[in-house]
């Protein structure tokens, strides 16, 4: 059998050319496949996490604060025979009877030999303060417990003197005694100043 090369030619490399055309293709899609980078994934973002606000500071008390004073209770002085602070200079003359010397801005009183009374007034005619004077260890005087409800300690000549102020009940009373042998015991209570702001 005799095979015609020219007519083999002719048939069978148009087929070889087609054959090596499609390995062409096949390789550069490869080749393009493996250089061409990866697609990025998304991927979860992390949620950010909350900074705390910082801690608020504890002012810390210096020496400067200090707790006030308390208030003492109500006062167990509050009234002279029946005479109280605010009550009108007629009310107190009968409270008290006619006094020894009688003014507008004070009375005077004198009730036995060893105690005495004054009644001062303001320009309304009201009771503004009351004084007695108890003289002598016999007169009678009251205790300073039973006038500001507590003792006070006596100074080394054995004089005393208090004085406790009742915001609330608008006054401050005072307890006083002198050195001696021949004491005075004065006993006043004042309406408190009223400071204008």
């Amino acid at each position: 059998m005799t095979i015609n090369l020219r007519m083999l030619s002719k048939h069978l490399w148009p087929a070889v050319g087609l054959l090596f055309g499609i390995l062409l293709l096949g390789a550069s899609n490869s080749t393009n496949a493996q250089e061409a980078p990866p697609t990025p994934q998304p991927t979860a973002t992390p949620a950010a996490t909350p900074i705390p606000p910082p801690p608020m500071a504890t002012p810390t008390p210096t020496l400067l604060q200090q707790t006030p004073p308390a208030i003492p209770a109500g006062p167990s002085y509050f009234d002279y025979k029946g005479v109280q602070i605010g009550m009108t200079a007629e009310e107190a003359r009968q409270k008290l009877g006619e006094p020894k010397q009688k003014g507008k801005k004070q009375d005077f009183f004198t009730f036995s030999d060893t105690e005495t009374a004054q009644i001062f007034y303001d320009q309304n005619q009201k009771v503004l303060a009351i004084s007695t004077n108890y003289v002598g260890k016999q007169s009678g005087a009251p205790t300073p417990e039973a006038i500001l409800g507590t003792e006070i300690q006596a100074k080394p000549d054995g004089s005393v003197y208090k004085l406790v102020r009742y915001p609330q009940a608008g006054y401050w009373v005072s307890y006083n005694r002198t050195a001696g042998d021949t004491p005075i015991v004065s006993v006043t209570m004042r309406k408190l100043r009223v400071t204008k702001r």
